[in-house]
């Protein structure tokens, strides 16, 4: 009462208040007060103790009319801890003192006494926290699992970035695949421009080849032919100053012949000059349209090839956008059973959720109805107990009135009968809770399991859903790709274009040079026809020419018999000195072809160096996208590594919430702590029963299990339910736990009391059974192993008298007239 306001419980298990405490003092006189307090309606208590070498003092007084003369005072030392209000100054007591602990240790009641041997698994373990220090394991745990929840936080987080820089590599790897695309298309026409310069440089040396165009033949072949016709010259002259002195004589005659004979000459020199140039030209033409026509033929190829890959790129674009479509209705027929799968699974999680509910709520009923028959049942067998000792008493210990026999005996069949309908009842809530217990357990475990099935089937469509997107972004990639293509023939085409156009220039340029020449003829067929009408003019000269010189002879022949092997050497030297000039007309000619093709030559091969010395435009580019592709890639890489290091800690933190848990050290401590009580009560219950009870104690998770074994006469132990053992049995186990549990909090604690309570313990109990509880009371006052130094022992009037020798001094409690007081042994009476 001085530490908590609460004294001890009924028998109905409720604690006495404030009324109960003190209601017969209010109308008690003075004279039956004797040396009590002046006002009868007062009552007070005072405590005093140490608190950590401290002196400490509880004083409470509580009054039986308003609450206006309730007080409590709480000092410690010279530090005053009472408050304005009776409620603050009990939390001040309970914050600094094990209240809890010490009305459980030392006051020990005749409805308390009993109560930690049937405690419920919940209550046994509530007890045990009172006396087991768990503040730094708890602490320990919550801060184990506050640690996890940020491991696992920065887990999230560190995952969002690395899916943040893992989208930030798709745009440079396509930006890279992109460059290196423009770079191979860029490589690719530099690689056709310089095939096509190559071609025609192979074209041009081939010409030079065939045509024997080498500059450096045709420069001696030129060089040649101009020493020849030099040559002929020279010996053209010396023969017809040899012939001038002989022939001087025949001038005159000769005269006409003679300048007939030049003029004739001179004609067939000029047609055989003009004859030479024109066959140069039309040589030159023809050429010319060799070249044109196979610049015409590539560029119907290349217009074949430009349409073929028209057509394919047009097919592919289908094939792209036809693979776009199945694409995307692939994605939405995946999403559409995404989400079909979710409703379902949430419609069963609900339905299972609702079933799961209600076997929940069955069990809580039976489970209530089971402790409601169970407490029933205790109570009907105390009063069946009760009644059954009242057979040997003739008259009742409560109203002294004489007791009947035969309704006696009536209501105690009716008790014995209510004890077994109450037995029966306790069966079958028992089978009720187990049967409710295995459906709530069949619930749990369907949910749990349509959990895991929801989990996977979720994680497979959404894996199929990631799937049927990836896809969709190929065909997106891959029409994008055919729709950047470029026409691989369209610069070759221009190039075979121009080169065309320069052809048929220079073929215009011949033609119009030819046409200059001669503007008789005109049309398709004027090379052919002024070519023809050049032999004409050739072989016409060469017969006038021939006529002429026949005419001569014929005129000279008779006056100049003699010179006519001067004639025949000097016709002789001029056929050799015309042969000459036509061959360094020709040679010239070709000397001219061959300086052109050499030109032509020069610059083609200065277009392919330039060609190849051109840089690849994209390569910088490139370049710079693979540096920010690399550090990129590099971040991602640390920022896995800080996942895998976090994953390390989350284990640990969970490894350590485990062991700081109630699973772990905690389980442990209390595993201790329950061995510790089950050896205290071992040695009590030694005492109590000489050896005829023992009591074994452990503790599985949140299971306490509490063994009975009872000594037969073979000396063998058999194990008995709390329901099955007598009043005494009862009795003994009750008090030999509740000592030890005392002792074992006290210990745990660092509390120590001098005084410890026993209210009424010894009901139940035979003769002996007191004796050894007397006994067992002296050693622990005697003993050096506890801490108390009084018992205060309330007993029944026959034990009293019984073991009065074994206590220091007895006071009694008299009842007289619907009151009691107590006479001590010096005579006052309270």
């Amino acid at each position: 009462w001085a530490l908590t306001g609460n004294a001890d419980v009924r028998a109905d298990g409720k604690k006495l208040g404030r009324k109960d405490i003190i209601h017969s003092a209010a109308n008690m006189t003075e004279d039956q007060l004797g040396n009590g307090p002046s006002k009868a309606n007062i009552a007070s208590v005072a405590l005093q103790g140490t608190l950590n070498g401290e002196r400490f003092e509880i004083k409470r007084k509580m009054a039986h009319g308003k609450s206006e003369a309730h007080s409590l005072k709480f000092t410690v030392g010279t530090q005053d801890f009472t408050r304005s209000s009776v409620k603050d100054t009990q939390s001040e007591i309970d914050s600094l003192l094990p209240t809890k602990v010490l009305s459980d240790a030392v006051f020990h009641g005749q409805h308390l006494v009993s109560g930690l041997l049937d405690k419920t698994d919940r209550d046994f373990k509530i007890a045990l926290d009172n006396i087991i220090p768990t503040e730094v394991w708890t602490k320990s745990m919550e801060q184990a699992r506050e640690n996890r929840k940020l491991s696992k936080s920065q887990i999230e987080q560190l995952n969002g970035r690395i899916l943040e820089k893992k989208g930030e590599l798709e745009p440079y790897e396509r930006s890279i695949q992109q460059a290196i695309n423009e770079s191979q298309r860029w490589e690719e026409m530099r690689e056709g421009n310089c095939s096509e310069i190559r071609r025609q440089l192979d074209a041009v040396r081939h010409t030079i080849q065939n045509e024997d165009l080498e500059i450096k033949s045709c420069r001696t072949a030129k060089e040649s032919a101009d020493v020849a016709v030099s040559k002929e010259q020279e010996d053209l002259d010396q023969c017809l100053d040899d012939m001038a002195d002989q022939r001087r004589s025949a001038e005159e005659l000769r005269f006409r012949a003679e300048e007939a004979c030049n003029v004739a000459r001179v004609n067939e020199s000029a047609a055989q000059s003009n004859l030479s140039l024109v066959r140069a030209k039309i040589a030159e033409v023809a050429r010319v349209r060799e070249t044109l026509q196979a610049l015409v033929q590539r560029k119907v190829w290349l217009q074949e090839q430009g349409q073929e890959w028209k057509t394919k790129q047009q097919t592919a674009a289908a094939e792209a956008s036809e693979g776009i479509d199945n694409a995307l209705a692939s994605v939405h027929y995946a999403r559409e059973m995404f989400n079909a799968k979710v409703k379902t699974l949430e419609e069963r999680r609900n339905a299972l959720g609702a079933l799961r509910n209600e076997s929940e709520l069955n069990y809580d009923q039976a489970a209530a109805r089971a402790a409601a028959s169970d407490r029933a049942l205790l109570s009907a067998n105390q009063r069946a107990q009760e009644y059954l000792e009242l057979s040997h008493d003739p008259t009742c210990r409560l109203c002294l009135q004489p007791i009947e026999k035969h309704e006696h005996a009536k209501h105690l069949k009716d008790l014995q009968e209510e004890v077994a309908a109450l037995e029966a009842a306790v069966e079958q809530a028992l089978k009720d809770r187990d049967h409710t217990s295995k459906e709530r357990a069949g619930a749990r475990q369907a949910l749990d399991n349509l959990s895991t099935e929801a989990s996977e089937e979720l994680g497979q469509l959404r894996e199929k859903v990631g799937q049927k997107e990836q896809d969709l972004r190929r065909a997106q990639a891959a029409r994008k790709a055919v729709e950047q293509e470029v026409n691989p023939s369209v610069v070759p085409l221009k190039t075979v274009l121009v080169e065309e156009q320069k052809c048929r220039d220079e073929l215009q340029t011949l033609f119009s040079d030819l046409r200059s020449s001669s503007t008789e003829f005109q049309g398709e067929s004027f090379v052919q026809d002024l070519l023809d009408t050049a032999e004409k003019q050739a072989k016409m000269c060469r017969t006038k020419l021939d006529e002429a010189l026949s005419n001569q002879q014929d005129v000279i022949a008779n006056s100049e018999a003699q010179a006519k092997d001067w004639d025949r050497k000097l016709q002789e030297a001029r056929d050799k000195l015309s042969s000459a000039q036509e061959k360094a007309a020709i040679a010239h000619a070709r000397f001219q072809q061959a300086e052109e093709k050499a030109t032509e030559l020069s610059t083609l091969s200065q277009s392919i160096d330039k060609e190849m010395s051109k840089e690849n435009p994209h390569q910088a580019q490139l370049a710079a996208i693979n540096a920010s592709l690399s550090a990129s890639r590099q971040r991602l890489g640390e920022l896995e590594e800080e996942v895998k290091v976090a994953e390390e800690e989350l284990q640990v933190w969970q490894q350590l919430d485990d062991l700081f848990g109630r699973r772990g050290l905690q389980s442990f401590v209390y595993e201790v702590a329950v061995l510790d009580l089950q050896r205290q009560a071992a040695g009590f219950l030694q005492q109590l029963s000489d050896d005829a009870l023992r009591l074994e104690i452990s503790l599985e998770e949140q299971v306490v299990d509490r063994t009975i074994l009872v000594r037969m006469s073979d000396g063998s132990y058999q194990r008995r339910s709390l329901h099955q053992l007598s009043g005494g049995q009862w009795r003994r186990l009750s008090l030999a736990l509740s000592l030890a549990f005392s002792m074992t909090s006290l210990q745990r604690t660092n509390t120590k009391s001098s005084l410890i309570v026993l209210d009424e313990v010894m009901q139940h109990l035979d003769s002996e059974g007191c004796a050894r509880v007397a006994r067992l009371l002296e050693e622990l006052i005697a003993g050096d192993t506890t801490c108390f130094k009084t018992a205060l022992v309330i007993l029944q009037t026959k034990v009293g008298e019984e073991l009065g020798d074994t206590f220091d001094s007895v006071d009694v409690v008299v009842k007289k007239d619907d009151s009691s007081f107590v006479q001590t042994v010096a005579g006052k009476v309270y």
